[in-house]
């Protein structure tokens, strides 16, 4: 794991099409924004193991064909 030092409205970028920026520090929180291209979803660690528990157990049950199975895009 990189571990990076950022300060308020600083930024990282990954690759060359996602920029991860701290747009506000506020007591035990920070705040971060996200840019990155349509194509890539992107979503908090908890509603990404969610939807993959829920993808998993549908695709375990037969409910749906692996095929069916995505992770949803970023609206």
């Amino acid at each position: 794991m990189l571990v990076l030092s950022r300060r308020e409205g600083e930024s990282i970028m990954i690759g060359d099409s996602i920029e991860v920026c701290i747009t506000r520090i506020e007591h035990d929180a920070v705040k971060i924004g996200v840019t990155a291209p349509r194509e890539m979803p992107v979503f908090r660690d908890e509603v990404y193991r969610r939807i993959r528990e829920s993808n998993l157990a549908a695709a375990r049950s037969g409910a749906a064909g692996l095929s069916q199975i995505v992770i949803p895009k970023k609206s």
